[in-house]
């Protein structure tokens, strides 16, 4: 929760964060996911004087912050009172910013640089992020090797699944963690903060590394081992991390199991995280519980690599499914095998509202599952699809692998046949719609298949055209996913340090978010490839049994010797039975009683807890949505969606009675007035509309929720912000069950940073009628940041790339104008961008404002037209708006429509950096609209709009909205 001294700090927050937040941040593609503002933040922020650890994800805010390994790790930072921040990879248009300006990457939470902190512990979870660590490194100042690093710049260490065979980027880190990392870490940090304080060397702080159980060191470690976590009571955190930007699975993630002795030849996973591990019921039903009072989530998901597994699933079910109904909160159960799909699990998934389904088959044909030890039958697939479809399910999601070991044409009519039984299965209810997704086989280190060939590029293909041709249903989506994508992972999954240079050279040549489709480029990797000596058949090419594997100094629990014996057994197509329920197969990854031991969940449910009462689900729930949303993860509208809630502002202007309205009755309705503002001005309306929501269910207010398939506080939210704009007398209306003690207070305990109730009234009843759309909005348009930009492009300050002189002389890399205005070419350069002491508290601060003036410059076309602007932009945008306003001229806005400026005003007083806007909302132009007509380039972005005022029309007076409730009472009273 946010804390009282961090509530004010948005009034400090523009001057601390510089240049970050009020010019790089406006004019990129969903600033929210560089801006904090989380709630239930344990840890410790950054400290001068004290040891500080960045958690870093090598890829967008949005994947990253549903990442649980880097939440477990931070966690266990907070635990031990540690100083810790993360940080995440910018997205392309970010990074340009940023090195135009002479910036730097930065942490979240307080906008350090990243070269500041002392540790800097990066996450890899997937081959292709790679280049996109680089890419960090080298925009925190810092040599992308290890070994050019100097005394005083951060260690730099790497973790995850990767680190199994970390030898494309090793000499990028200074250390490596294998396995779970939530005692080594803390135990790292623990060490280094006390080498820290008696002055030891790089070298010393490596050694000391070099000793940690499960850190591997180069040139000093021989071989390290996975280090393994046994999970205690208590591990799981129970006030989550909750996001205000929108993230990819925006739920409360629980994990009940780690670990998996299924023994799939292909799973990397099921190899890496053994032994396998249980959570006890009671810890799990604590941290749901805890977990949904803290966060306001509406969804449950319980995680592990199969989540039925589970030794005690039927009685962790029945536990929460009481707790679920409570709240109105739905449950997810993201990992299921198709014969543990049971009435019980069935009817959990139906929870308030139906969960989709995932089912993973991976190959269509017996044979081959065998071959991999799937371990199901055909007849086990299809009675859990059926069981799925008749409890009134429509739509199921399959996974299947493609280009296995030993996979023959049959396999793939194989895959054809199973999709075709499960659309026409007997007994279904209705229509059956199946979302199919197929992966080429990529043959992971560690695994029974890791001597095995991968599948070429042309091979796969042709595979993928043979498998299209045979599924011609229009009840069926099928997604393949492209080979180049698979082939690179390939390439890297197996590689050695002959690497490093290509991904050296990957990176210098603009080669960034590789795992994402549109961002591939593969031609410029084959290319790089090429000039290296590689080709990617020969990459892709199998190992030889014999010869021993560079990557096995990173050892895993799992022996060698067990991995050859499932070769051979996958060869055989012998099943080998799961240890659970058959022998020990002596694979190495126990070593003690504790590690069988940690495989079986103990109960420990609080008899409050338990509960037999019969579990009931409305008849009229319809089943036939799948839940599963694909997401576009890169952007987010913002200004003008839809929100996904009662959309009307009717305001009641009766008292409301005591007694609870029935199911068809309005409820009591209260007002809430808010600010948005600071960081909190880069959420979308539709990420406002999340807060809000989890607010009230955080609150305890009886919030009356809607009714059918996906039940949500029954709210509407006032007219939206544009992404960017503040916002100071914003409001919403929520509607509840009874009248109820609701103050400010009760929000402002609970809301982001940046978030701050001023006024709440009520109760009222929802019959006088609506707020009309005739309304007046009142803007102030502060221009302090584009007085900055254009001070430092007109005062002969040495951006470095040239000077930039105030008469308009021809510089290196531009024109600056007369009036001080830049024109020319975006600074491009591939060098790191800054030096470690960089930051907007001690740098120049008229350089980087300068070289930003330089990228939002442009063209100007008629310099005249602009004269005066840099001497007092907000007199010169005022004299501008008043000529618009009263030369009856149309402003384009940016979908292109013809705006008219009827009844808009402008005032402005003296020396004031600001102007304000009074602008009708019916048919008129936004003040963005206005100010991307009337400024050159893109030095729009760099004026902060604040509205400060909505009055709407009623009986032909304007009036404020919590005015017209105060009306009513008054008119009641009389």
């Amino acid at each position: 929760m946010a804390e009282k001294s961090d509530l004010v700090s948005e009034k400090t927050d523009r001057n601390s964060a510089g240049i970050y937040y009020d010019g790089i941040l406006p004019g990129i593609e969903k600033p929210s996911r560089h801006i904090d503002r989380e709630l239930n933040l344990s840890c410790k922020k950054f400290q001068e004087g004290t040891f500080n650890t960045l958690l870093v994800f090598p890829d967008v805010y949005e994947i990253g912050m549903t990442h649980q390994g880097l939440r477990f790790l931070y966690h266990k930072l907070a635990e031990k009172g540690h100083t810790a921040e993360y940080a995440f990879s910018p997205w392309p248009d970010l990074e340009k910013r940023l090195r135009a300006s002479g910036g730097t990457v930065r942490s979240s939470q307080t906008g350090t640089p990243a070269a500041l902190f002392d540790l800097i512990g990066i996450t890899i979870p997937y081959e292709l992020h790679y280049t996109n660590i680089l890419a960090f490194l080298d925009m925190a100042g810092l040599s992308l090797e290890a070994g050019d690093r100097k005394d005083g710049d951060p260690l730099v260490v790497a973790g995850g699944p990767c680190t199994t065979n970390p030898l494309p980027i090793l000499p990028a880190f200074d250390a490596i963690f294998l396995g779970d990392g939530e005692e080594s870490l803390p135990e790292a940090v623990e060490t280094l903060s006390r080498l820290k304080k008696a002055h030891a060397s790089r070298r010393e702080m490596k050694e000391a590394l070099a000793s940690i159980d499960g850190v591997y060191v180069d040139g000093i470690s021989e071989r390290a081992e996975s280090r393994v976590y046994i999970l205690r009571d208590g591990d799981l955190p129970r006030e989550p991390i909750v996001p205000s930007a929108s993230i990819v699975h925006e739920r409360l993630s629980v994990e009940i199991l780690r670990g998996c002795t299924r023994g799939c030849r292909f799973c990397h996973a099921g190899m890496a995280y053994r032994p396998r591990r249980e959570r006890s019921v009671r810890e799990i039903v604590e941290a749901v519980r805890s977990g949904l009072d803290s966060s306001g989530w509406e969804e449950v998901s319980l995680l592990s690599l199969s989540s039925s597994d589970y030794s005690r699933f039927g009685e962790l079910l029945e536990a929460l499914q009481p707790e679920l109904i409570e709240r109105k909160v739905s449950l997810a159960l993201p990992s299921l095998r198709p014969e543990t799909v049971c009435e019980q699990v069935v009817s959990a998934s139906s929870t308030v509202r139906k969960s989709g389904f995932t089912l993973a088959p991976e190959a269509g044909t017996q044979r081959l599952r065998d071959v991999i030890n799937k371990g199901m039958t055909e007849d086990e697939i299809l009675q859990g699809c059926s069981n799925i479809l008749s409890a009134g399910w429509q739509t199921l999601k399959l996974y299947f692998m493609m280009g296995l070991p030993t996979e023959t044409e049959e396999d793939l009519e194989g895959i054809a046949a199973l999709i075709n039984k499960i659309t026409h299965m007997p007994g279904k209810r209705r229509r059956v719609k199946l979302n199919v997704s197929v992966s080429p086989f990529v043959p992971r280190v560690n695994t029974p298949f890791q001597w095995e060939d991968q599948c070429t590029i042309p091979e796969m293909a042709e595979r993928q055209r043979f498998l299209r041709s045979l599924v011609r249903n229009r009840d069926v989506k099928m997604t393949i996913r492209d080979p180049h994508i698979s082939a690179l992972e390939g390439v890297f999954a197996r590689g050695t340090t002959e690497l490093w240079p290509v991904l050296v050279s990957a990176f210098q040549k603009g080669c960034r978010f590789d795992g994402w489709r549109d961002m591939l480029d593969f031609a410029l990797w084959e290319s790089i490839l090429g000039e290296n000596g590689f080709t990617i058949d020969g990459l892709l090419s199998g190992r030889p049994v014999e010869a021993p594997l560079p990557w096995e100094r990173f050892g895993l629990r799992v022996t060698k010797e067990f991995l050859l014996l499932e070769r051979e057994r996958a060869f055989e197509a012998s099943i080998t039975e799961d240890c659970r329920t058959g022998v020990c197969h002596d694979c190495g990854a126990c070593r003690s009683s504790e590690d069988k031991n940690a495989g079986k969940a103990e109960s420990g449910i609080d008899e409050d807890v338990e509960n037999d009462a019969e579990v009931s689900v409305d008849e009229d729930v319809e089943g036939d949505a799948e839940v599963s949303v694909e997401k576009d993860v890169k952007s987010d509208a913002g200004a003008g969606i839809e929100t996904p809630v009662e959309n009307d502002t009717d305001v009641g202007m009766e008292a409301v009675a005591d007694s609870e309205p029935g199911p068809d009755e309005p409820g009591p309705r209260y007002r809430i007035v808010f600010e948005k503002v600071g960081r909190a001005r880069f959420l979308s309306h539709r990420e406002l509309v999340n807060i809000i929501q989890r607010t009230l269910r955080r609150s305890g207010l009886p919030i009356r929720f809607t009714a059918g398939f996906h039940p949500h506080p029954k709210m509407s939210l006032g007219p939206s912000l544009p992404v960017g704009s503040e916002g100071t007398e914003e409001f919403f209306d929520v509607e509840l069950m009874h009248e109820a003690d609701v103050s400010i207070e009760l929000f402002n305990k609970s809301l982001p940073v940046g978030f701050r109730v001023t006024d709440c009234k009520g109760p009222f009843l929802r019959k006088v009628g609506r707020l009309p759309e005739d309304a007046i909005f009142t803007y102030t348009l502060d221009t302090t940041p584009l007085i900055k930009a254009l001070a430092g492009s007109s005062n002969g300050t040495n951006t470095g790339n040239g000077v930039v002189t105030g008469n308009g002389m021809e510089t290196e890399n531009g024109v600056v104008t007369g009036n001080g205005v830049v024109s020319g070419n975006v600074i491009e350069t591939g060098e790191p961008a800054i030096t470690t002491e960089i930051d907007d508290k001690w740098y120049d601060d008229e350089v980087q404002w300068s070289r930003l003036g330089k990228e939002l410059g442009e063209s100007r076309g008629h310099l005249e037209e602009y004269k005066g602007l840099q001497e007092d932009p907000a007199a010169w945008l005022a004299g501008r708006f008043s000529m618009i306003f009263t030369s009856g001229t149309p402003v384009i806005d940016r979908r292109g429509r013809e705006r008219i400026c009827e009844g808009c005003s402008v005032t402005r007083e003296d020396d004031s950096c600001s102007v304000e806007l009074r602008l009708p909302s019916v048919g008129r132009p936004g003040p963005l609209d206005i100010l991307r007509n009337i400024l050159p380039g893109k030095l729009y972005e760099l004026v902060i709009i604040r509205r400060t005022g909505l009055l709407f029309r009623k009986d032909d007076n304007y009036i404020h909205p919590m005015d017209l409730i105060d009306r009513a009472f008054q008119q009641r009273e009389t």
